[in-house]
């Protein structure tokens, strides 16, 4: 680990690695997502936003953790009990590119899991709904197109594939919609 300011809050993350019975904040049955704010991978992004390497051993053992979730078709299977959403797997895309491995194989093939996944409007759906589904369970979620976006910014491919381009004209075009700002609907036609 570096010698750092945030050597505390380093520790008191560790402190926690086995709160939800098994190692690297895991179940023993495999939950990455279980624990918050300790899930194992909220766990491992704040350590390598604390400056700790990813070359470290915790970090690694926690990529193999990780990569043990991941399907040939790309996705991750994050929860044992629970079924395969593109949230979930964005999340753990996301935090292994951070970790550094954007290039590994199973990578892409994440990667090309959500190229060929995106909605038409330009962004991605999680699809996981705690409190029953409804209306507004059938729009696009912001917040999985966000993820997705960030785990994409570790490839060449941000800023010269135009279904990324899409994805962000979706997230401007949502802000426009649900800004203070007064505009013309019929100026933004989702196709």
């Amino acid at each position: 680990m570096n010698e750092n300011n945030y050597l505390n809050d380093i520790e008191e993350i560790l402190s926690h690695q086995n709160d939800n019975g098994a190692d690297l904040w895991a179940t023993p049955d495999k939950n990455l997502l279980k624990g918050a704010p300790f899930t194992t991978l909220e766990s491992v992004s704040y350590l390598l936003e604390l400056g700790v390497d990813n070359d470290n051993l915790i970090i690694k053992r926690a990529a193999e953790l990780i990569f043990s979730t991941w399907r040939k078709d790309g996705r991750f299977k994050t929860s044992p009990k629970g079924g395969i959403y593109p949230c979930h797997t964005a999340l753990a895309l996301k935090t292994l590119c951070h970790m550094g491995y954007a290039n590994d194989s199973r990578s892409q093939t994440s990667f090309q899991y959500f190229l060929e996944t995106q909605e038409k409007d330009g962004g991605w759906k999680c699809n996981k709904y705690s409190f029953g589904r409804g209306p507004e369970t059938e729009y696009l979620t912001p917040i999985t197109t966000l993820i997705v976006l960030d785990a994409f910014r570790s490839t060449n491919l941000m800023n010269n594939e135009p279904r990324l381009d899409k994805a962000v004209d979706f997230l401007y075009i949502r802000k426009l919609l649900f800004s203070k700002k007064s505009i013309d609907i019929r100026t933004y036609v989702l196709i």
